[in-house]
């Protein structure tokens, strides 16, 4: 589980392909990632982000979460 704050600025700017490149790494080596933090902001503004995190969550290997009570009901 990496805080939101911990990521690089450029992170959910998905034109810099970090997040893609990340996930699908994490994803080769079976690893899973949780991304924790309130991106309600950045989700709003982006129809891209939105549809990544969507996607990301619907699929449930990575997950995108607001805060840690989020993530026990998820995988509750």
């Amino acid at each position: 589980m990496v805080p939101v704050s911990r990521l690089a600025p450029g992170f959910l700017d998905l034109s810099t392909r970090i997040a893609g490149e990340v996930f699908q790494k994490m994803e080769q080596y079976s690893r899973r990632l949780v991304i924790q933090g309130d991106i309600a902001v950045e989700v709003a503004a982006s129809k891209a982000l939105h549809d990544f995190v969507y996607e990301t969550n619907r699929r449930g290997h990575h997950l995108f979460v607001p805060d840690h009570e989020s993530l026990i009901a998820r995988l509750g």
